[in-house]
Order: C-alpha cells, then structure tokens, then sequence
C-alpha cells in the first residue's frame, strides 16, 4: 500500500496588491484545475475544496513531495498564496492521538555529530543507532515528528557545513510527542506599498535579518525581515534621505547592505506563524501576514485572544 499523506497545505488565489504583475494564471478555477490534474496524476497526493470556494487543500506524503508541487506550478506561471503546512494527526482505538513519524539517516564526518544530535533532540528526534563507516565518519539514524522536520534539509547542511547526507523516510504513526517549540523571532513587518529604499534598510539593519533589497518592491503587510526577540515590529523600508542643500563630511558614506538570504520554499514555508501565508509568483517568494491591514490584525488577534 501506498503510505498515506502525513502534511497539507492550503492553497488559495494570490491577494497581495502585486498580484497579477508577475504570473500569467491568477484565477480559482485555473489553480483548481491545475491541482485536480495533479491529484488525478499522482497517487500521493489528495485534492480537497474548502467550505471558502476559492482555496484548496492539498496533502502529500511529507513537505518534498508539496515543494515539488509548488515549484511546477510556479514554473507554468501560476501566482497563489500558501497557508504554514500542517501534520495530519490520527487517533488511535483508545482516542489516544498519534502522529506521523520518519526515520531519518544520516551520514556525517564525526566533528559534527554533536551538533546533528543536540538539533535533532530540540525537534523530539530519538537516536537509534550510531555506526562508524570509515575514518572519521559517523552514521546516525533517528526517529523524529514529521512537524519538527520542516525545512530541516537546509539547517542540516548549514551545520555540516554541506558535507552532510540526509535520507528521510516515513517510519509510521507514533504517540504525540508534545508541544514544539516555533519560530521565536519577530517578523519586520512593512507600513506602506511601494520600492524599498537602499539608504531605509541600511538604518534598520540593526533591527534584525533583512529580507529585501534595494528597489524590491513591497506592500503593507509584508513580511520585509525577522527581529531577534519575539514580538513583531512595523517599520518603513521606503523612507528616503532627507535631500537639503547642506552638506558635511561624513554625511554621504556609501550605504553597504548585507546581502539577503536566499530561501527555498520549504524553508520559508517552515518559518511560517499560523497568521502569516506565503506568496508564490514565478519570479518571487514574499512572506506576509494572512491579513494584510494592521488594523483588521488586531482586531482578529483581539478576538482570538478572548475565545
């Protein structure tokens, strides 16, 4: 049999103010036929329709499997807004809850087995094995929570410094480990629409990790960086130099900005909040918040709060 799906996604028309300006099929019916086909095409993935017509579930066999889908749809010029991706929970007879599990082989040269150890334990992996395949090189096999393995690939490679080699594989439904830490960083979020500001960005560097450069252009509501504490911030990225007849030494130095990250789809789909969405053009991946006005923001924030 064929294992069953262990993520989703929920898929929707894209409704940032740039839509349109990147893709050519932009509409729910051309993305609902585009992923009918797709479900009719691949046994591993299922196609449901939410109760909202214009956004659709898609689930498939770990985040690979919904990568690949996203990257072809992209590719044929399809615009869309993706929900953070979910695990797919089962109960077992007694109602107990369980959760998809994967065995994870790794082969590493021994300097970094410590490091893979300890990332892999603050995702609720379990060490099973610990082989010598040569000199210096370790094999690790893990068990680990689907949820905690979004995005892993890259940390993964970050850590063995790309000599690593990762295989995952679906283990089976085991008991739910329990909550999981999620992404501690505020976002940056930006005030208005419009093209971001070389000289903005350099001063606001020192707020956290940009993710836009000069000239890239962003909207209210966007996600434009990530702050090191917790709490998000709202900042202008399109504030200008002040242009005055004045001029002193010390005033013009050039404007360096650190050259931003560049992230797959996974990645920034495993960086997602349950109130932020990712927007997916051919030509770019745009972090937002699921609701863009600030206002409206806090209201649903307020409202969740009280229930």
């Amino acid at each position: 049999p064929i294992d069953p799906p262990t993520m989703s996604i929920t898929i929707s028309v894209n409704s940032s103010p740039l839509a349109g300006t990147e893709g050519k099929k932009l509409t729910s019916t051309q993305i609902r036929e585009r992923l009918i086909t797709e479900a009719q095409n691949n046994v591993g993935i299922t196609f449901s329709q939410n109760t909202n017509v214009d956004s659709f579930v898609i689930s498939g066999r770990g985040e690979l499997m919904l990568e690949i889908l996203l990257t072809q749809m992209r590719r044929e010029g399809f615009e869309m807004t993706v929900s953070p991706p979910k695990v797919l929970y089962q109960k077992d007879e007694n109602g107990n809850k369980l959760e998809p599990i994967e065995e994870i082989t790794v082969d590493l040269d021994e300097e970094f087995s410590s490091k893979i150890i300890d990332s892999m334990n603050r995702r609720k992996g379990k060490l099973l094995d610990l082989k010598d395949t040569g000199k210096d090189k370790k094999r690790l096999i893990f068990h680990a929570p689907t949820r905690g393995l979004m995005g892993y690939t890259s940390r993964f490679l970050t850590l063995t410094k790309g000599t690593g080699v990762i295989n995952r594989i679906f283990h089976g439904y085991g008991k739910f480990e329990g909550e999981m830490d999620g992404r501690k960083n505020g976002a940056l979020i930006s005030m208005a629409t419009g093209k971001a500001v070389a000289f903005a960005i350099f001063n606001l560097q020192a707020r956290g990790e940009m993710f836009v450069t000069h000239n890239d252009p962003v909207y209210a509501g966007m996600i434009v960086g990530l702050t090191p504490k917790p709490g998000d911030m709202i900042i202008n990225v399109m504030k200008g130099k002040q242009l005055t007849n004045m001029r002193t030494q010390g005033t013009d130095e050039n404007v360096v900005l650190t050259p931003v990250r560049k992230m797959s789809i996974a990645e920034q789909l495993s960086m997602l909040n349950t109130d932020e969405a990712l927007e997916i053009t051919p030509k770019s991946l745009r972090l937002r918040k699921a609701i863009l006005d600030p206002h409206e923001r806090k209201k649903s924030e307020k409202s969740a709060a009280s229930i």
